[in-house]
């Protein structure tokens, strides 16, 4: 019987053969493809990984890590020069510090097993097969959900690149093929069901004052706010069958940060700035509800628009919530566990444990933000831009029980009762 391996391989083989655009508009493929190739030819055993390596290091060591550097496809070269360049291409490639130094965290990456490299490359060549991703857009970006990274593309080539969070295994990012809908500056947030009953209704019967301290304000029926104690220890049932709703005014405790990407047909996913900014220095960032927490939000939006950052921030300083269309580009969210960064193939963590499980549609995520069981962080960043209602205390706002409150758009979003026991998916 033939093997996963050997049926994946043979599946591409003919993906190869079959559709020669496909591999045109995303070469990528093709490498991933000789690689796959490559890797199930090999019937030497693998070599060792030393436990370290640096210039000047036993010649054993140095001996070792050539060779496992060469199992990756890297040319080191003759002497401790080229063996120090070849591992700085290794470590830059893979996004650590190039530092040259056989480190502990170069280590674990440099030691991922022959047969879990056929695994991800079989993984990721299956998926082309089942849904390929159309990189023939002259525009496109593309949101790979276990390298934590974002890449807006031009004429199949990266241009621009970003850090990113995305949702953590319990409320994982769904694979997504959409398209961009809209720019949304100082953006307000309304929680949907699954935070709602799983995280702030909880938090607001146990611990009133930090609910406050996260800048949420109750809506009723009629876009009246009222008192936060007024809801307190209630079920979600009751909630949303009453027509309540709990929305976070545009601001620096925002959890959608300054600026929100709004993308087609998904009303509860979408990319975002965040209030939580320390979290993109993190190795591992499947931090979030769901929703794409983007680092480099400015030179995002200015690329998508056409327009300069300081135009964009601009926009942001006036402190008013407003919309503005976006082009209508291509935007994949996709779960490769094996990619090409600058010629040279990398393999990503399962983060979701997909290769134990079979293939099927990602459960839909909450939104954002991440679950307010303890104190928010700090604000950071460099926009100050004030919001049309102050982030003070809920308790401390003065209540308005015939006008909607002003940080509200025009047409605020209407909430259709929801069944708890099936709120969250």
């Amino acid at each position: 019987m033939l093997s996963r391996q050997m049926l994946s391989a043979a599946l591409a083989a003919v993906l190869l053969c079959s559709s020669g655009a496909a591999f045109a508009d995303n070469p990528d493929l093709g490498q991933l493809q000789q690689e796959l190739q490559r890797l199930q030819s090999l019937d030497k055993p693998e070599p060792a990984t030393p436990n370290g390596w640096k210039r000047g290091a036993a010649a054993r060591s140095g001996e070792q890590l050539r060779a496992r550097l060469q199992e990756w496809g890297y040319d080191p070269g003759h002497g401790d020069a080229g063996l120090e360049a070849a591992l700085k291409d290794f470590q830059r490639v893979n996004h650590l510090k190039a530092s040259g130094v056989l480190d502990a965290n170069t280590r674990k990456r440099l030691q991922l097993p022959r047969e879990a490299r056929i695994a991800r490359l079989s993984n990721r060549l299956d998926t082309e097969a089942e849904k390929p991703v159309d990189m023939s857009s002259p525009r496109h970006i593309v949101v790979n959900i276990p390298a934590f990274r974002l890449r807006a593309y031009e004429d199949g080539k990266p241009v621009l690149e970003s850090p990113v969070v995305v949702g953590r295994p319990k409320r994982p990012t769904p694979e997504l093929s959409v398209a961009m809908r809209a720019v949304k500056y100082n953006p307000t947030w309304t929680a949907p069901p699954t935070i709602v009953k799983e995280d702030l209704l909880p938090l607001l019967s146990r611990d009133p004052a930090a609910f406050a301290r996260r800048g949420m304000v109750v809506l009723d029926s009629k876009n009246r706010q009222i008192s936060p104690s007024a809801i307190g220890g209630i079920s979600p049932g009751r909630f949303y069958s009453a027509g309540y709703r709990l929305v976070q005014p545009a601001g620096d405790r925002n959890a959608l940060g300054k600026l929100k990407f709004e993308i087609t047909n998904t009303p509860s996913v979408y990319m975002h700035d965040t209030n939580h900014r320390s979290d993109f220095g993190k190795p591992v960032r499947a931090l979030s509800s769901g929703c794409v927490r983007v680092q480099q939000y400015l030179p995002l939006a200015a690329w998508l628009l056409s327009r300069n950052e300081a135009d964009i921030q601009s926009r942001i300083d006036r402190g008013r919530t407003a919309s503005e269309a976006a082009p209508d580009i291509p935007v994949d969210f996709v779960y490769w566990l094996a990619e090409v960064n600058d010629g040279h193939i990398v393999y990503l963590d399962d983060v979701y444990d997909r290769l134990d499980q079979p293939r099927r549609p990602a459960p839909k995520p909450a939104a954002e933000p991440a679950t307010p069981s303890s104190e928010p962080s700090a604000p950071a960043g460099t926009t100050t831009a004030s919001a049309a209602v102050s982030s003070t205390d809920v308790a401390s706002i003065t209540l308005q029980p015939a006008t909607p409150p002003s940080f509200l758009e025009t047409t605020p979003p209407q909430v259709t009762p929801v069944d708890p026991t099936t709120a969250a998916r």
